[in-house]
């Protein structure tokens, strides 16, 4: 039986919490360091929730209908993905580690790989050489600002974006689960039997 893509996701963030739930932080919680890595990683955080709220108002029902090729779609052919990106990697530095956000950076790569070469394979099959097009002249994943291009107008459809607001905050949920991991850290009710750097 296929899993699903998002319950993969899913499941290796469960995993790195479960790993920060039992580290200790080898710079402490209020060194210079986390200190440094919060913002930074609050930072993307709002890049990742902005993107992906933007990105779901160029879904909103369209996806699997038209090939999109503006707005976020215009700098580069997953911005979705490249959001979840650095929504990932935001998450992990709020932790104040560097183990974190780079072990979910690793283990987002080969997630992406799959479902990028999946989704852009249903792309060919259903856009032809509109997508051919499409794909020769749009980066993949780092976006190209010379490329941005909007309507001045677009019509969207209301339901299918309020049924997918909560995907797209995942990483303020993230921020809150590590936030309550980490007090229980201080307060000495989880274990410390490794040290994340």
């Amino acid at each position: 039986m296929k899993i699903k893509r998002r319950y993969v996701a899913t499941l290796n963030w469960v995993a790195l919490l479960a790993l920060l739930a039992v580290s200790n932080n080898h710079w402490g919680r209020d060194g210079f360091l986390p200190e440094v890595l919060f913002p930074t990683g609050i930072a993307l955080i709002a890049v990742c929730v902005s993107g992906r709220l933007w990105v779901l108002v160029y879904h909103s029902g369209y996806k699997n209908k038209t090939l999109l090729t503006e707005g976020p779609y215009s700098l580069c052919r997953h911005p979705l993905y490249l959001c979840n990106l650095l929504g990932g990697v935001g998450v992990g530095l709020t932790t104040g580690t560097l183990t974190i956000p780079i072990l979910s950076a690793l283990t987002y790569a080969p997630i992406f790989a799959v479902v990028a070469r999946d989704e852009e394979r249903r792309l060919r099959e259903r856009h032809g050489i509109e997508f051919d097009l499409y794909r020769a002249a749009t980066p993949m994943l780092l976006p190209s600002w010379s490329r941005f291009r909007e309507p001045h107008e677009y019509s969207v459809r209301v339901r299918r974006i309020r049924a997918r607001l909560a995907h797209a905050v995942w990483p303020l949920t993230g921020t809150a689960v590590v936030s309550v991991i980490q007090s229980l850290h201080v307060h000495h009710l989880l274990p410390g039997w490794l040290t994340l750097y």
